[in-house]
């Protein structure tokens, strides 16, 4: 009865996150407008007595690009060109010279008599008492980029930064993997736009292709919709070229190029995350059962009191609480999923398949808790990385290397469990596995996130040969590794071998409810991605399984391939 009940609240909780994920469909495609901002100081530096600054801006005018940003001059470039400009005697020279001091008048009637539209990119200025809204003056754009490590007005006056924002209409141009301090008081998600940039180092080594896909990339699996544009090595023609085939490739991926536009104000209440999070408690009830026998009657209090304070937390603190019950069921789902590999008694295709749906559920579940969208432009972003990394893999190797102990019916049952570890001798292949599961866990930790471990060239071409192939590049560690290790679970009754496909096979798993916590990558996208993985998965471990039972029928009686002999 209590399993019953637990499936409904998970039912329940899943209709109210799948009609959350039906709205935030229909808000992504409504936005499928890019937009093309060039730098105006890298390409002036193409300039020769051929080719002037006037026919550069023109032709980027007719090759699609609407905004070209300009840099503040500085308090030097400033005295050079204007003698009287007054500075404060008080600061040393070699302080103040390098401090921005607005723009350069000529640049920005350069920009406008190209009709294009100049952005100004502003930098805080620490030294020199100019306001955002005076560094604005002459400026009729519809965009503001900040420079820099810190928003301009950081941290007193970021009250007078919003106010001009707002009496200017200005949108945000937020450089992706950009930090800057006070950026989170004045952005709201929906004056936000965000924006891709590749820097001028890079466009001097990598080459067009690379460019393009990181481009395209950034477009269709992060909600990118600005391009903010440098020169190709530094070569005109090479430009022209990238840009012409950069704008076929938007349009042929159905973008179109034009004015970029934030996405909508999306706000749902809170109280359709908590309706989410009680899916997964339910969900983090039945695998602690999967390890633990609990008293029905005190499972329900558990479950209520909880319950109740997540319902006063989501009033209170809506933000931490996403957060945190987003993190519960990237931790739980995968693990719930695969301690159920031998509950199914279906064909291995079967299994396969409900072990994925349950981290489907998870899935679904975390777009439901992670609304909103600051979500959806990344002001804000699901917390815990690292630990839905390692912890599955953990709890996998835990159960798969105990399962016969579990569940543990008692106290007295949890005490002779941990009396059998801690005096019982442990075998060399014991630790072998763990030491195995640790470094995969570490090397796997390392791997997460934009600034791990580097990836290898070879790997690097392959992600980019799956993207030309296929609308989307499924994840390399769900389809090589994670997924035909669960084909190899799901086929194999070997208990020695079981901790280790357990650990293994569970990293496809939370990869796949990992793919849905990068909100501000469109739901679709990550559902047709995970698609990928799971057809791909389970061809390369059907595959694996067929030669290994060949190897082991044609060696069977050969002592040479002893190593072989794994058992179905």
């Amino acid at each position: 009865m209590t399993k019953r009940v637990l499936f409904g609240l998970i039912i329940c909780s899943l209709i109210v996150a799948g009609t959350l994920t039906f709205q935030r469909i229909k808000i992504e495609q409504s936005n499928q407008t890019v937009e093309l901002i060039a730098d105006f100081q890298d390409f002036a530096r193409l300039t020769t007595s051929e080719l002037t600054i006037e026919n550069i801006l023109a032709q980027l005018r007719q090759l699609g690009v609407s905004k070209v940003a300009l840099t503040e001059i500085t308090v030097g470039e400033r005295l050079l060109s204007q003698p009287t400009f007054g500075v404060k005697d008080y600061y040393p020279l070699a302080e103040i010279i390098s401090e921005p001091a607005g723009f350069n008048q000529e640049e920005l009637k350069l920009v406008n008599s190209a009709y294009l539209e100049a952005v100004p990119k502003v930098l805080a200025s620490s030294l020199v008492p100019i306001s955002f809204q005076e560094k604005l003056t002459d400026f009729d754009s519809e965009m503001v980029i900040f420079s820099g490590n810190q928003i301009i007005g950081y941290p007193g006056d970021l009250v007078k930064t919003a106010a001009a924002l707002k009496e200017n209409d200005l949108v945000i141009g937020l450089v992706e993997f950009s930090s800057q301090r006070g950026i989170n008081q004045i952005a709201t998600g929906s004056n936000v736009v965000r924006v891709h940039a590749i820097t001028l180092g890079e466009m001097r080594v990598l080459s067009k292709e690379r460019i393009i896909n990181r481009y395209l990339r950034a477009v269709k699996e992060r909600n990118i919709r600005g391009l903010y544009l440098r020169p190709l090595a530094e070569n005109w023609e090479a430009t022209v070229d990238l840009l012409q085939d950069l704008t076929n490739d938007l349009q042929a991926a159905g973008f179109k190029l034009g004015k970029a536009q934030p996405y909508p104000q999306w706000n749902p209440s809170w109280f359709s995350s908590w309706l989410c999070s009680l899916g997964v408690l339910a969900a983090f009830a039945l695998l602690i059962q999967r390890y633990v026998v609990l008293n029905e009657k005190v499972l329900w209090l558990a479950y209520i009191v909880v319950a109740l304070l997540g319902l006063a937390g989501f009033y209170s603190y809506a933000l931490l609480f996403k957060q945190a019950f987003a993190l519960l069921a990237a931790i739980v789902f995968p693990v719930l999923g695969i301690v159920n590999y031998d509950f199914f008694k279906h064909s291995i295709v079967k299994n396969y398949l409900l072990v994925s749906a349950i981290s489907f559920v998870g899935g679904i579940l975390v777009v439901g808790l992670l609304t909103g969208t600051s979500f959806l432009v990344k002001l804000v972003e699901f917390r815990g990385v690292k630990l839905m990394h390692v912890a599955p893999i953990i709890l996998a190797f835990i159960y798969g290397l105990f399962v016969n102990n579990f569940p543990l019916k008692g106290w007295d049952d949890f005490k002779n469990w941990i009396k059998q570890i801690w005096y019982d001798a442990i075998p060399v292949k014991y630790l072998a596995a763990g030491l195995f599961v640790l470094a995969v866990a570490g090397i796997y930790i390392l791997r997460t996130g934009n600034f791990g471990l580097p990836v290898m060239e070879l790997e690097i071409k392959l992600r980019e040969a799956l993207e030309r192939l296929l609308l989307v590049r499924p994840r390399l560690k769900e389809f090589l590794i994670g997924h035909p290790a669960l084909v190899l679970l799901l086929a194999s009754n070997h208990k020695q071998l079981r901790p280790i496909l357990l650990s293994i096979a569970v990293i496809g798993q939370l990869s796949l409810v990992n793919t849905f916590t990068h909100i501000h990558t469109p739901v679709l996208l990550s559902l047709l991605r995970s698609i990928y993985g799971l057809v791909f998965g389970f061809a390369i471990g059907w595959l694996i399984l067929r030669l290994c039972l060949i190897l082991i029928r044609r060696t069977a009686n050969d002592s040479r391939f002893w190593i072989l002999r794994i058992p179905k």
